[in-house]
Parts: C-alpha cells; structure tokens; sequence
C-alpha cells in the first residue's frame, strides 16, 4: 500500500514539473517561449489550410508573436508534451509524422523522456534528420542562439488522408532513427515467435477491462498449422495463464521450445527479429511489426492487430472465431482477470476457431 501511494505521489510530481513547461497555454524550448495563440489570426503568415483549425493548438515563439512575421513550414514542429508505453507511444507519433513528412514541416519534436528516449528501451536522444523528412527531437532541444523552429503545432491539429509511398517512408524513417545496431541477423522463417502479453493484463499497476487476451487454443491451431522447427515464447513474467501450458503442448510434439522474459528493451529486440510473429491483443505488437526489417507473416486473434500507418509486404493471418462464448466472456470489455476466465483462457476449444491464411499483397 505504501509502495502503490508512494508511485502515486512520484507520478504526480513527474506530471507536475512537466506541466511547468508543456501546458495548454505556453511551450517552454530550447530556452525560448512558446505561447498559444489563435490559428485564424495568422492567415496570411502562416499556411492554416494545412491544418485543423477546429482542434488545432499553435505556440507560437515570443518575439515572432509580437511581430507577426511571416514563415514557413519548414519552421514549424509538431509538438508531443509525452507519451505513454512503447506501443501506445509510436501510435501516437506515427500519424503525425506521417502528415508531417507529406505536409513538409520541418520538424517534429518529443518532449521529456519518453519510452523512444529511455536508455533501458530504445535510448535515442537527439536531434536526427530523417531521410527526406523533418528533423526529429527526441528529449533533445537546441541551444537558445540556434533554435531553429518558430511555431509548435499540436499533435492533433495534423489531418487528412496520406499518401501510401509515405506511410512507408515514415516506417523506414522511423526504423532508421529507433532500431538499435546491435540487432542482429533475422531467424529462420521456420521459427514461430510468440509474444505473451503480461504486466498489466494480469494484475499490474493498471487496471484496464479491454486487455483480455486470446484463449491457448489460438496458439495451438497456429502450431498445427505448419512444420515448425521451433517456438520461442517471449512473454512478460509468469502470470499468464497460456504459458506453460503452450511448452506443455510443444513437449507433447517434440517440438524445441524455449522462452525469454527479459527488459523491455532486450525483448524488443528478439522480437524485431522475428520473420513470423504471432500477437496477442493490443497496441504493442502491432508497432512492432511496423518498425522491423525482419517480419513477413503475422498471426492474429479475431480483429485485434492495427498498425498506426499502414505497411505493405505483411502478410497478416488471422484467426477468428464461429461462436461467440470466448468473446463474451472474455473480449467484452470485462477482462477481471478472475478465475473462472483465466480457466476458460486454457479450457476453450479449437474446434470454433478458423485460421485464415493471408495472400501476400503483391500476388
């Protein structure tokens, strides 16, 4: 109890200090000062048809306030006051970027430590050009003599339809900038990746009813489905009840299995290695996917799986299910984690469940 109001407390100081300097009403950066002010009063000197006046937020720089001066995209940044987990936070950002690279804004720019920036995860901080598009800040800003950018644009002001050439490009460019080099070579496209999500489905420091996960029949049809030379489970923690359960299964058919369960950070990268992936429900493994050079098959449970910006050469299978118990018990927006759904998780039959296999985009 007193460890759950102690993070309670450090969470509110963290937001606290934050605010000091990304509100709704100013923009600290780069030892310059942003203040909010009204898209329609800038017709003429800033290209507002670009933009959602309805939700649109702009700060402007102190000095170009006071003038009024003319500029350019090019010294314009979308601004992230923060992000939350690792797949939450690129379904954030992809979008924007995404219309910022179509747009031609000049730069884009995350604030703080963020999941990109933390040197356990992804560790990049920085400023970095990305090819053919803006200059991304990640927990970086520039010195007071050389900031570049004259107006933050919120996140959401940034709309409309983008192009397929460049929601690819924004993959690459993101890819380019967040994989680490150390990465490695690709497995074998007969080794079989699952990703086991734990933490908060299963009793963490959230509580969320949406995060209930596919039954153990799901992986075990996936496993018939091909000759696989190996599985390897990456999982976090032990509280997921398919788990053992899935080595049980692998055993019976001797076939090698083997886990890990390691940071964050080590197990993106045994993940951004895999050719064939298999995902539970949520936002995580979908950027996953996204971001990786390696993968080219994906297994998904009924309509859980959404990349933020679309991604062509996935070939994206998925299972679905003829009745409507597993959904109902589990899947309606009432995941408790209680006993008798964590039994039904290991219990539901394969005979209701369909895989669909996926034709590659390109026959």
């Amino acid at each position: 109890m007193m460890r759950t109001k102690l993070r309670h407390y450090l969470g509110r100081a963290g937001r606290f200090k934050r605010n000091l300097t990304h509100n709704r009403w100013y923009i600290v950066f780069g030892w310059r000062l942003y203040f909010r002010s009204r898209l329609a009063a800038h017709e003429g000197s800033f290209p507002t048809d670009k933009f959602d006046s309805a939700s649109g937020r702009v700060f402007l720089r102190f000095g170009v306030l006071m003038r009024r001066a003319p500029f350019d995209l090019k010294s314009a940044a979308v601004s992230f006051p923060h992000l939350g987990m690792f797949g939450n936070a690129l379904a954030s950002v992809l979008p924007p970027l995404a219309r910022s690279i179509h747009l031609g804004l000049g730069h884009v720019v995350v604030h703080g430590e963020t999941v990109l920036s933390d040197p356990k995860v992804m560790g990049k901080r920085g400023r970095f050009t990305l090819k053919n598009g803006p200059d991304l800040w990640l927990n970086h800003s520039p010195a007071l003599l050389s900031n570049p950018i004259k107006v933050l644009v919120w996140d959401k002001s940034l709309v409309g339809p983008v192009p397929e050439d460049i929601q690819g490009q924004t993959w690459e460019a993101l890819s380019e900038v967040l994989l680490p080099s150390d990465l490695g070579s690709c497995f074998d496209e007969h080794t079989l990746v699952i990703h086991l999500r734990g933490g908060d489905a299963y009793g963490g420091t959230r509580f969320l009813l949406n995060h209930g996960q596919p039954p153990l029949s799901y992986y075990t049809k996936i496993i018939r489905s091909r000759s696989w030379k190996e599985v390897l489970i990456v999982h976090q923690g032990r509280a997921m009840p398919t788990l053992e359960p899935i080595m049980e299964f692998c055993a019976r058919l001797d076939l090698p299995c083997r886990t890990q369960s390691l940071s964050l950070g080590e197990d993106l990268k045994t993940l951004l290695r895999a050719r064939v992936l298999v995902a539970g429900r949520g936002s995580f493994i979908p950027q996953v996917v996204g971001l990786s050079r390696c993968v080219r098959e994906v297994f998904t449970y009924e309509s859980g799986f959404g990349l933020a910006v679309n991604r062509r050469f996935i070939r994206i299978h998925q299972v679905t299910d003829s009745s409507d118990q597993y959904r109902k018990a589990v899947l309606a927006n009432n995941w408790k984690n209680t006993p008798s759904q964590r039994q039904l998780m290991v219990d539901y039959p394969e005979d209701t469940l369909t895989l669909s296999l996926a034709k590659h985009p390109d026959s």
